[in-house]
């Protein structure tokens, strides 16, 4: 805008694309997230991929306080035009896909925007630092970290998938959010499915994730939309579902913002555990099978249950409810590998009227029947690393799935996939611009 970026020159951005953005895609979808009594979180991200620069521009955001001049403007017009107020920031996506960045630039680049931001009434939190790379992540976070007084301000330790997926990469990652109290969270992976989610919830001790886009027109489906448009024929567009988010969907639609995750152990290795507690108090319990099979769920609190399975032949699959007292078990079964999800049903009383559907069970498990267990339920939820995955087995020689809230994190300021999500992206150059990340039903 000019030289002084303390002075903010209006006529010097270009924002028509991110207004057309705003109003047909982000309010619509706030609108629909408000009427399902939640709220759209909104990720303000910049994107600098300096290469595709032309010859002879200059890239000034290398330096802190023009970067923060360059958010403060993107902050301002959002709020003052439309009333939108980012929940967080995303420094800048992929640095290591970026020659000017790194992470002590990173480190400097958020005290130089939440001074500012915070100046002008904003309360910022800070998502970094975003690496194409997970190895490249851990060493960027690492000098981020150092940068005196980055800390404070920043909210999720974020990275991507394309390259460096590792377990020993994704438990330093988890580590380093424990030990920094930092949130953890995989923001872009174009291909990743529910297999991947489930990792990352369980060893990365994740509050956040999301493939790519909500909706993208082409043809094919390469995992990079929730809804892929099909536009073979211009005239007649086709909005699909895609293949990986009938899986996905199975975590996204459940697990609430500000859920609350609670131990899972299992014996079994084809039946892998994941729990939840819902702010209303239901219980979620998504059970990724690596076969089909029947397996017993013990220890969930009285109350009435649904429960929806998909497979790869199989899509959205609902079962008959269940109707619990407490300490009793539930004999649970899937045809074949997929996804198996146990939700709560919450309205009023905890344990709802019988319905014509409801099947009450008392069952008698056979000699080798597989099984999930919870146990010990605690009222209290405290912010403690969460626990791996264990086996456990039984005199009975039954296999189980040990589920128990005595040690949970709090999901604290999103929905960990499920309660919508839009990211805000604004990019380095002559006009800004948006790419939808959302997760919604």
């Amino acid at each position: 805008d000019n030289d002084n970026p303390f002075e903010l020159n209006w006529d010097g951005f270009h924002i028509s694309e991110l207004d057309d953005a705003v109003e047909n895609v982000v309010l619509p979808m706030r609108g629909r997230v408000e009427a399902n009594g939640e709220r759209l979180f909104i990720n303000l991200t910049y994107v600098a991929f300096t290469k595709q620069n032309l010859p002879g521009l200059e890239y000034h955001h290398k330096d802190p306080q023009e970067y923060a001049e360059f958010i403060l403007a993107a902050s301002l017009h959002l709020k003052e035009e439309y009333g939108l107020v980012p929940d967080a920031w995303e420094v800048i996506l992929e640095p290591d896909n970026v020659s000017e960045w790194d992470g002590e630039l990173i480190g400097n680049a958020i005290i130089a925007a939440a001074e500012r931001l915070e100046t002008n009434g904003f309360e910022p939190t800070f998502v970094a630092p975003s690496n194409a790379d997970m190895g490249s992540a851990i060493r960027y976070f690492d000098k981020m970290i150092k940068v005196p007084g980055a800390a404070q301000y920043l909210g999720e330790f974020s990275y991507h998938r394309y390259s460096g997926a590792s377990a020993e990469n994704l438990h330093a990652i988890a580590e380093r959010g424990a030990l920094h109290q930092i949130d953890t969270a995989m923001l872009e992976y174009i291909g990743g499915d529910y297999r991947e989610l489930h990792e990352d919830l369980r060893d990365g001790s994740n509050v956040s994730w999301q493939q790519f886009t909500l909706g993208y027109c082409g043809e094919g489906d390469d995992g990079g939309a929730y809804f892929p448009v099909d536009t073979q024929d211009p005239e007649n567009p086709r909005v699909q579902i895609g293949e990986r988010t009938r899986f996905l969907r199975q975590y996204f639609k459940f697990i609430r913002r500000y859920a609350v995750r609670i131990e899972a152990q299992s014996s079994s290795k084809a039946f892998d555990p994941l729990a939840f507690i819902n702010p209303d108090g239901s219980y979620v319990i998504i059970v990724l099978a690596d076969s089909g099979g029947a397996f017993e769920l013990r220890g969930l609190p009285g109350g009435k249950y649904g429960l929806k399975y998909t497979t790869s032949s199989e899509f959205d699959i609902d079962q008959p409810d269940i109707l619990l007292i407490d300490n009793q078990s539930m004999r649970l079964s899937i045809p074949e590998a997929g996804v198996l999800t146990v939700y709560g049903k919450k309205s009023g009383d905890w344990i709802l009227p019988f319905a014509p559907e409801t099947q009450v069970y008392l069952p008698a498990v056979g000699e080798h029947q597989e099984a999930l267990e919870m146990t010990d339920p605690a009222t209290t939820i405290q912010r403690t690393p969460l626990p791996t995955v264990s086996e456990v087995h039984h005199p009975s020689s039954l296999e189980a799935i040990k589920i128990q809230n005595s040690a949970g994190q709090r999901l604290p300021r999103r929905n960990v996939v499920s309660a919508g999500m839009v990211a805000l992206i604004i990019c380095a150059g002559l006009a800004a611009a948006f790419l939808v990340k959302s997760w919604r039903k």
